[in-house]
């Protein structure tokens, strides 16, 4: 299956409790959900199978409704675990791979999630929302302001190997966030950085240059669960910059901070407390502080791949600069600061103009 040209991601506030496992099962939530002076909640409730009822939600489960919610849009009617792998990566050669007759782990860490998510229901009344923003239907007509399915509609195969949309049913936290204009959409070319590049610039003299060689050099790294996580955290939050009137903090995106959960690390699953022990150092102010080691390297493995992928959207215009934040010249980065703007990437020209060559290059 081929990626869809559009990558989907919601942003709504029910999305984001839901994933932070910021909600009470089998209770009702409210979330406020105003901005800019009007005070506004959104009710719902979420329900298990008894046999769920320790259930908890990840970051990892909303890039996979994301994705699912992608092909969806796309009006696919049936889908794989490799399929869908392939839309949270953009890279449409990865697959799962087998060993010695055992399921990978990686597969069955997708399939463990989908599950969950069909499995779990969801009610939402956002009447007030409706009411409040005046919300309207193509006739001109105020929207029902109320949604409830299982979080995922879908039937699975007996052999368990694929998956089918349920007809006339829609994803319900989708709907609402669709209706109350919570959505990104992206190019699929700024999940894979190095075909970004090479769509923006098809020219081979330039990416057999030294910059070009670089660029694509510096991104070739493998698509683990990690790194897409990392990826569309990042895709994420540069989307909702710039589509927002933000403060200067709003600019900032931090690896870890002093609480545990907070920063785009921990959102990756990645840890402090899962590497080795601190170990005593004196900082450029010198000051005695600890630090481990493992987890050093590890914030400097991923904040160079994270600049990689941020160097290539300033070459094909999407970020304009960034710089790292530290909180002394010499010690560990804890983030990025975006500068300047940050423009919309269209590439639907660039695709026909590139299909167009290969068809060219082709009849020849």
């Amino acid at each position: 299956m081929k990626i869809p040209d559009n990558i989907y991601m919601n942003i709504c506030k029910v999305f984001q409790e839901i994933y932070k496992n910021k909600f009470e099962l089998n209770e009702l939530n409210i979330a406020e959900v105003g901005s800019r002076g009007k005070n506004m909640t959104c009710r719902y409730r979420i329900t298990v199978p008894e046999e769920m009822e320790s259930v908890t939600f990840s970051y990892y489960d909303a890039v996979v409704y994301d994705a699912v919610y992608t092909l969806y849009r796309a009006n696919c009617s049936k889908f794989t675990l490799t399929d869908l792998l392939r839309v949270m990566s953009g890279d449409e050669k990865v697959r799962f791979y087998c060993t010695k007759g055992k399921i990978q782990k990686r597969e069955q860490r997708l399939r463990d999630s989908l599950e969950k998510l069909r499995n779990t229901t969801i009610a939402i009344d956002y009447s007030e929302e409706v009411q409040m923003r005046e919300l309207k239907d193509d006739k001109g007509k105020p929207l029902e302001g109320f949604v409830a399915d299982y979080l995922i509609p879908v039937a699975v195969e007996k052999n368990g190997k694929a998956y089918w949309f349920l007809e006339g049913r829609e994803l319900p936290v989708y709907k609402y966030a669709e209706d109350i204009g919570q959505m990104i959409s992206v190019s699929r070319e700024l999940l894979d950085p190095a075909a970004l590049l090479k769509t923006m610039f098809p020219d081979q003299e330039f990416q057999n240059s030294e910059e070009g060689k670089k660029l694509l050099e510096n991104v070739k790294f493998s698509s683990t669960d990690e790194m897409i996580l990392l990826k569309r955290i990042l895709i994420q939050r540069l989307e909702i910059m710039r589509n927002s009137r933000n403060n200067a903090d709003g600019r900032r995106i931090r690896y870890y901070a002093m609480k545990a959960e907070e920063g785009i690390l921990p959102m990756a699953d990645i840890r402090r407390e899962n590497f080795e022990q601190d170990v005593r150092f004196v900082s450029d102010r010198g000051k005695v502080r600890f630090e481990s080691r493992g987890w050093k390297n590890k914030v400097h493995a991923v904040n160079k791949k994270l600049c990689a992928i941020l160097d290539i959207y300033k070459k094909c215009g999407y970020v304009t600069e960034y710089e790292l934040l530290r909180n002394e010249p010499r010690s560990l980065v804890r983030g990025l600061e975006i500068l300047g703007e940050i423009k919309k990437v269209e590439l639907r020209k660039k695709r026909e103009t590139e299909t167009s060559a290969e068809k060219t290059a082709e009849e020849k």
